[in-house]
């Protein structure tokens, strides 16, 4: 050779050595498309690299060792991949599965990411045959009113409720003859359960224009047979207030 050339290897930068003492030269990334049209029993392929990767446009589903058949069989599909392994010697196992391919890209040193959104979009939960569901409004009242009720709600059987909002709100339009409570409450039966109660608002002032409200926006799954309801009751002997006790959801197949 003349004076500032290079021998082959020189050439080849840089080399690895796989674990038969071999002396290989790096190469570009090749890829292998394996047809699953027919069943396969540690049908062999002459493959040689240190790393492998099926890619997004393999369909089928493969079983693989590497080297010799008495190794484990490790399966593969799409965006799977072995890597840092020297092999040559490349078995595979797979069922029949007709129209389908396993497409094998191999090589030496090569890093292989598959990317997958975080933000995939995916159906809600009361998707399936939703229909809107809300009772309450305002009102004005005089007292002296008893304890009452404003709504109530049963989720039907084969149905689940996703309830989303409850408010309750109170006004005084004119002053109270005391200072009597003004007590807003909605209600919370399971079935086959005891009552409890899911939100309440109590008001004790008597005079004009004073107000207090409540609001609450989440997310609580009833199940069939469950029963929101909503109640009212002043006590005081004069005056006048608006109130407002609502619910708000959707009502979807269980």
């Amino acid at each position: 050779m003349g004076p500032g050339e290079r021998n082959y290897h020189e050439q080849v930068d840089p080399i690895t050595r796989d674990k038969r003492a071999d002396i290989i030269p790096r190469s570009a990334l090749r890829r292998q498309q394996i047809k699953l049209d027919n069943a396969l029993a540690a049908a062999p392929f002459r493959l040689r690299g240190d790393v492998i990767f099926l890619d997004r446009a393999s369909t089928g589903l493969i079983q693989v060792q590497l080297n010799q058949t008495s190794e484990d069989l490790f399966p593969m599909a799409a965006g799977d991949g072995i890597e840092g392994l020297p092999f040559e010697d490349f078995f595979v196992t797979s069922a029949a599965q007709p129209g389908l391919v396993a497409n094998v890209w191999y090589g030496y040193s090569a890093r292989f990411k598959t990317l997958q959104s975080v933000n995939t979009p995916r159906a809600a939960d009361y998707d399936r045959a939703p229909q809107q569901r809300s009772s309450g409004s305002f009102a004005q009242l005089t007292p002296v009113h008893a304890d009452q009720q404003t709504f109530i709600y049963t989720v039907p059987a084969n149905r689940k409720f996703n309830l989303d909002l409850i408010a309750l709100a109170l006004t005084r339009d004119t002053a109270a003859g005391g200072t009597l409570s003004v007590l807003l409450r909605i209600l919370f039966t399971p079935s086959g359960g005891s009552q409890q109660m899911l939100a309440s608002l109590t008001h004790v002032n008597a005079a004009l224009d004073t107000n207090r409200s409540f609001t609450s926006a989440g997310k609580i799954i009833l199940l069939p047979g469950d029963v929101i309801e909503g109640r009212s009751q002043d006590l005081n002997a004069a005056g006048t207030h608006t109130r407002m006790v609502v619910f708000h959801g959707t009502e979807f197949d269980a």
